[in-house]
Protein backbone atom coordinates (compact mmCIF):
# COMPACT_ATOMS: atom_id res chain seq x y z
CA UNK A 1 0.00 0.00 0.00
CA UNK A 2 1.28 3.48 -0.86
CA UNK A 3 1.57 5.60 2.25
CA UNK A 4 -0.78 8.55 2.70
CA UNK A 5 2.18 10.94 2.87
CA UNK A 6 3.17 10.01 -0.69
CA UNK A 7 -0.32 10.83 -1.96
CA UNK A 8 -0.34 14.14 -0.11
CA UNK A 9 2.92 15.12 -1.85
CA UNK A 10 1.38 14.55 -5.30
CA UNK A 11 -0.12 17.32 -7.39
CA UNK A 12 -3.81 17.39 -8.27
CA UNK A 13 -2.86 16.40 -11.82
CA UNK A 14 -0.99 13.31 -10.58
CA UNK A 15 -3.93 12.29 -8.38
CA UNK A 16 -6.35 12.87 -11.28
CA UNK A 17 -4.26 10.65 -13.57
CA UNK A 18 -4.16 7.81 -11.00
CA UNK A 19 -7.90 8.03 -10.30
CA UNK A 20 -8.70 8.22 -14.02
CA UNK A 21 -6.52 5.20 -14.72
CA UNK A 22 -8.17 3.22 -11.92
CA UNK A 23 -11.65 4.10 -13.18
CA UNK A 24 -10.91 3.16 -16.79
CA UNK A 25 -10.61 6.74 -18.06
CA UNK A 26 -11.15 7.11 -21.82
CA UNK A 27 -8.18 9.09 -23.14
CA UNK A 28 -10.29 10.41 -26.03
CA UNK A 29 -11.84 12.94 -23.64
CA UNK A 30 -10.21 15.52 -21.34
CA UNK A 31 -9.16 14.10 -17.98
CA UNK A 32 -11.78 14.90 -15.32
CA UNK A 33 -10.67 16.98 -12.34
CA UNK A 34 -11.40 14.48 -9.58
CA UNK A 35 -9.64 16.67 -7.00
CA UNK A 36 -11.92 19.69 -7.49
CA UNK A 37 -15.09 18.68 -9.37
CA UNK A 38 -18.02 17.12 -7.51
CA UNK A 39 -19.50 15.81 -10.76
CA UNK A 40 -16.27 13.89 -11.48
CA UNK A 41 -15.64 12.34 -8.05
CA UNK A 42 -19.23 12.20 -6.71
CA UNK A 43 -20.27 8.88 -8.28
CA UNK A 44 -17.13 7.19 -6.91
CA UNK A 45 -17.80 8.59 -3.43
CA UNK A 46 -21.27 7.05 -3.51
CA UNK A 47 -20.28 3.76 -5.19
CA UNK A 48 -17.44 3.08 -2.75
CA UNK A 49 -19.18 4.12 0.47
CA UNK A 50 -16.82 7.02 1.16
CA UNK A 51 -18.00 9.38 3.91
CA UNK A 52 -16.87 13.00 4.01
CA UNK A 53 -16.38 14.88 7.28
CA UNK A 54 -14.97 18.29 8.11
CA UNK A 55 -12.99 19.39 11.16
CA UNK A 56 -12.18 23.03 11.80
CA UNK A 57 -8.66 23.77 12.93
CA UNK A 58 -7.88 26.31 15.65
CA UNK A 59 -6.59 29.81 14.95
CA UNK A 60 -8.41 30.20 11.66
CA UNK A 61 -6.17 27.86 9.69
CA UNK A 62 -9.20 26.56 7.82
CA UNK A 63 -10.97 23.24 7.55
CA UNK A 64 -9.48 19.78 7.24
CA UNK A 65 -11.62 17.48 5.15
CA UNK A 66 -11.68 13.80 6.00
CA UNK A 67 -12.69 11.10 3.56
CA UNK A 68 -13.41 7.85 5.34
CA UNK A 69 -14.42 4.34 4.36
CA UNK A 70 -14.85 2.41 7.55
CA UNK A 71 -16.49 -0.91 6.80
CA UNK A 72 -13.63 -3.20 7.80
CA UNK A 73 -10.50 -1.77 6.24
CA UNK A 74 -10.54 1.64 8.00
CA UNK A 75 -9.29 3.47 4.90
CA UNK A 76 -9.05 7.22 5.32
CA UNK A 77 -7.36 10.31 4.00
CA UNK A 78 -7.28 13.90 5.10
CA UNK A 79 -6.58 17.00 3.14
CA UNK A 80 -6.73 20.64 4.09
CA UNK A 81 -8.51 22.55 1.38
CA UNK A 82 -10.48 20.16 -0.83
CA UNK A 83 -12.99 17.49 0.19
CA UNK A 84 -12.95 16.20 -3.39
CA UNK A 85 -9.18 15.62 -3.22
CA UNK A 86 -9.53 13.85 0.15
CA UNK A 87 -12.13 11.57 -1.44
CA UNK A 88 -9.91 10.96 -4.50
CA UNK A 89 -6.99 9.90 -2.27
CA UNK A 90 -9.29 7.69 -0.21
CA UNK A 91 -10.52 6.08 -3.44
CA UNK A 92 -6.93 5.38 -4.52
CA UNK A 93 -6.22 3.77 -1.14
CA UNK A 94 -9.34 1.61 -1.43
CA UNK A 95 -8.38 0.43 -4.93
CA UNK A 96 -4.77 -0.45 -4.03
CA UNK A 97 -3.87 -4.12 -3.94
CA UNK A 98 -3.75 -5.32 -0.35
Amino acid sequence: MIELKIYTAMTDEEINELVGSGLGYNSQKPLPDYCNDWAAIGPSIFDNGIELRVTWCPAGSGPVYWAIRDDDDNTYSDYQGSPQRAAAVCLLMIKEPK
